[in-house]
């Protein structure tokens, strides 16, 4: 365990990290951040720079590579108490506190192995070993498959092998002597100068062991280069392996590709294939499987406002319209459209109306030319839905339409049979020469 020193691997995503040292820190100031084996020519940490979020978390500005480890030391001034007690009234007990946990944390510092208070330790030390035997073991495994493959030289190869192997043990050996050397640092603590003195003298030989263990691997890469040369035959295999790689390549080329999002939401595609995230995201867009279209606004002097493009094969339709207003005669129909064209036969609707005062009107029946809104004699502005389900597979449609005005509110419902799909909705006055006044507006929605 480590007093002054954290270590956290990165693996991507926000920089932040946790100051959860061991009796916490003294000053900001004392807080250092490094990446695990980057040196600079001098051989010193590379400390990145960061900013505080909290009084326990920090987040680092600089880029950090993915998949390497942060290492966050805590590094107190050696050459000052941070508290003078020659001064009178100096004695508080903050300051006292301070001062303990000052010469607490600089032990800790001397147990982490870091009595120059850099994170050049044991540890960095040890890392390297590590990483030598791992290179070394390496070269021994290439070269043992190098003397699998070439069996017709197989002395040479076996020979070669041997010599990775025996490089592989030198390795290990220099692993275990560095180990031994750091144990004999940390058993040799008792103050601050002793562990000094020894932890210094234990880098040294362990430095030695690294120096060695990478003898050893140079040695271990020479036998694997002589072992490369019984390899030619296996570059011959991947060669042929290379082609069929090839035709599978030319193959896959023929499968259709993933959709696009924008093709995944519009959902018209049929030469492509959802992948899960397209999926989503289709669902995501539309998520009840409505479809809207863009708000369609009245115009001045205009008696017919026709809204075109509703797909084939729909199952419901809704008709939302607002603030609509016809002069002299506060009534109009909705009618729907087939192949873009108006179809004002064939309905069979019933209409009713209820005035404020709750006078209601006996319902009509007989309205053959649409589903009518409003109703009142005057000039109203008129606002309500109307909601159609296709009966079926059929071209029969059943319609409820629900609306307020001024004066009351109205419903009309009824059905009608079209001579072919749905593809149009039309906002139609009640005659050719009452006009709607600008700035009513309607929006249709569908959904399968």
């Amino acid at each position: 365990m480590a007093f002054s020193l954290l270590t956290a691997t990165y693996t991507g995503g926000p920089r932040v990290f946790q100051l959860s040292f061991a009796l916490g820190y003294l000053e900001r100031s004392d807080i250092q951040v490094n990446v695990l084996g980057e040196l600079d020519a001098m051989g010193n940490p590379i400390n990145r720079a960061f900013t505080f979020n909290s009084a326990t978390e920090i987040v680092v500005t600089d880029t950090i590579p993915a998949n390497s480890t942060v290492r966050i030391s805590r590094t107190v001034d050696k050459e000052a108490l941070p508290v003078d007690f020659s001064a009178p009234g100096s004695a508080t007990r903050e300051a006292l506190d301070t001062n303990a946990r000052y010469l607490i944390m600089a032990v800790h510092e001397a147990l982490d192995g870091r009595l120059d208070g850099s994170v050049e330790n044991l540890e960095e030390v040890s890392s390297q070993v590590l990483t030598a035997r791992s290179q070394a073991a390496t070269s021994a495994t290439a070269a043992a498959a190098s003397a699998t493959a070439a069996a017709s030289s197989a002395s040479t190869v076996t020979a070669s092998a041997t010599a990775a192997a025996n490089s592989a043990t030198a390795a290990s050996t220099s692993e275990t002597n560095a180990a031994a050397s750091a144990t004999t640092a940390m058993s040799g603590l008792t103050s601050i100068t002793a562990i000094g003195d020894a932890a210094t003298a234990s880098a040294t030989a362990a430095a030695t062991s690294a120096t060695t263990a990478a003898a050893s691997e140079t040695a271990a890469s020479a036998s694997a280069t002589t072992a490369t040369t019984q390899a030619s035959a296996a570059s011959t295999s991947a060669s042929a392996a290379q082609t069929s790689a090839n035709d599978a390549a030319s193959s896959a080329a023929l499968v259709p590709g993933a959709a696009t999002q924008a093709q995944a939401v519009a959902g018209t595609d049929n030469s492509t294939f959802m992948t899960p995230l397209r999926t989503q995201e289709a669902i995501a867009a539309n998520p009840t499987g409505w479809t809207y279209s863009a708000s369609q606004t009245l115009t001045i002097g205009s008696n017919t406002e026709l809204l075109n493009g509703i797909p084939t094969g729909v199952n419901e339709v809704r008709v939302i319209f607002s603030e609509i207003t016809c002069p002299t005669s506060a009534r109009f129909f909705i009618n729907l459209g087939v192949n873009n064209a108006v179809y004002t036969a064939g309905y069979t609707t019933r209409y009713t109306r209820s005035f404020s005062n709750a006078v209601t009107q006996s319902p009509t029946s007989g309205e053959t030319t649409g589903f009518r809104a409003g109703g009142w004699s005057t000039a109203e502005t008129i606002s309500g839905m109307l909601t159609l389900m296709r009966l079926g597979n059929t071209n029969t449609w059943q319609g409820d339409l629900n609306g307020n005005a001024q004066r009351g509110s109205f419903t009309a419902s009824g059905q009608v049979v079209l001579p072919s799909a749905l593809t149009s909705i039309a906002i139609l006055s009640d005659s050719p020469i009452r006009t709607f006044v600008a700035g009513g507006s309607f929006i249709v929605g569908w959904r399968t």
